[in-house]
């Protein structure tokens, strides 16, 4: 049975006016904080910077104690994302680095919300449903309270309020589950040195301390083991095994156990072609193999992956998809290097490459690592190399889609009316 200890739902109270009902929980708490919410907005602009300081204080003090009594509410109205209303979890590391090994989303911000690991699996995951619950509560409670923006108070959702994907709207239908888990521990083995990574360095010392000292690696494991004894994974959960290469990985037993038959997505550079993979392809029409292929030539290939296997990549992605049980589950994505692969001979012949996989569909993106950095030329260079792709692809009847967050709103947007033109 299903232990849905994230929230507590109401779903038989209603509450039209939700305002009145959270003054009713603690009127004097109420008040108060909306006493220091009105001062905290008139020293907005105070050189008191110290009395400003106090009064955020104050406001998340009192704050907290309103948390307990806003998640039954029914009050589905505020800023959220899909990230946290499916209840994503990123592992990003065996060990903490940052404080935040266990992740909400797997955005690019600094200060990212999660948890470090704690020393028990039990610990971790208290601390994680700690945290979350402190997201929706302070959201809930800033949209109640109609400051739905409230950058400069927000505590608990400050780096969420920085990200597009952080919106106002109706986010009822949450079950309380994890609906997904992506393993994107570092350090992880990969053979490909492509040269937009920063990834790829993977030592043989590494490896052979991942063979010789596995308790060192086992903090998310334990964790996640942990999630599926108390019933907290739904059975619909998608797993994300990214990062690195699964098919060398010291610990890709453990990974396709924890997985079984459910739908995963495995990135995977295809040098190995894996029985496994396939047997999960065959297996759940929800699963796939993703792929970033970012060229349509050996010549390209070998430029970008550092790997002269271009042919035996293409094979390996012919006997995956034999495997596969409905269309979709070969999935390709596109990074654009502007010097490198944006030429016609590549974009021709990765049309037809998909067109032999029976694949109508491809992922467009970029370097992110170039995102805030481009100049003018820069961003000019890509938007023409973008809108040259998407134009052989709209000409080939082929879809496509965005890595939205690589590419800024202007380049989109440009990209597309240059490929309309050209087209």
């Amino acid at each position: 049975m299903h232990i849905r200890i994230f929230f507590i739902r109401a779903n038989n109270l209603i509450f039209p006016k939700l305002k009145s009902f959270l003054f009713n929980l603690n009127p004097p708490i109420y008040l108060k904080l909306k006493k220091i919410y009105k001062r905290i907005k008139q020293n907005a602009k105070s050189k008191i910077a110290s009395s400003r300081k106090v009064s955020i204080k104050q406001f998340h003090a009192l704050s907290e104690k309103l948390h307990s009594n806003i998640d039954p509410v029914n009050s589905n109205k505020y800023y959220c994302c899909d990230y946290l209303n499916k209840l994503n979890l990123y592992f990003e590391s065996y060990n903490d680095n940052d404080g935040k090994a266990v992740r909400f989303c797997c955005g690019v911000l600094d200060k990212l919300p999660g948890s470090q690991y704690y020393a028990t699996a039990e610990e971790t995951v208290n601390e994680l449903l700690k945290n979350y619950n402190n997201i929706v509560a302070e959201s809930k409670m800033l949209s109640l309270l109609g400051k739905t923006s409230a950058n400069g108070i927000r505590k608990f959702t400050s780096t969420c309020a920085k990200c597009d994907l952080f919106q106002l709207k109706d986010w009822s239908g949450s079950d309380g589950l994890i609906h997904h888990i992506c393993l994107n521990m570092n350090p992880m083995p990969c053979q490909s040195r492509c040269i937009y990574c920063d990834n790829n360095i993977f030592t043989k010392e590494t490896i052979k301390d991942m063979h010789l000292h596995p308790e060192n690696y086992k903090r998310p494991f334990d964790v996640i083991d942990h999630l599926k004894n108390n019933g907290m994974i739904a059975d619909s959960t998608t797993w994300n095994i990214a990062s690195g290469e699964i098919t060398i990985h010291p610990f890709k037993e453990r990974i396709y156990n924890l997985v079984g038959k459910q739908a995963a997505i495995y990135s995977s550079n295809c040098f190995i072609y894996d029985k496994d993979i396939a047997v999960n392809l065959a297996s759940n029409p929800n699963s796939c193999i993703h792929l970033s292929i970012d060229s349509g030539t050996p010549k390209t290939w070998k430029k970008i992956k550092g790997a002269n296997n271009f042919n035996t990549v293409l094979d390996n992605l012919r006997k995956y998809s034999e495997s596969c049980i409905v269309p979709g589950q070969i999935l390709l994505k596109y990074i654009i290097l502007p010097g490198i692969n944006d030429n016609s001979e590549d974009y021709i012949a990765v049309v037809e490459i998909m067109k032999s996989l029976k694949v109508n569909y491809i992922t467009v993106s970029c370097d992110i690592r170039g995102k805030n950095l481009r100049n003018e030329k820069q961003s000019k260079a890509l938007i023409k190399a973008t809108g040259q792709l998407l134009a052989e692809l709209k000409k080939n009847s082929m879809t496509y889609s965005f890595s939205p967050s690589f590419f800024t709103s202007y380049e989109l947007e440009n990209a597309s009316i240059f490929a309309d033109t050209i087209s």
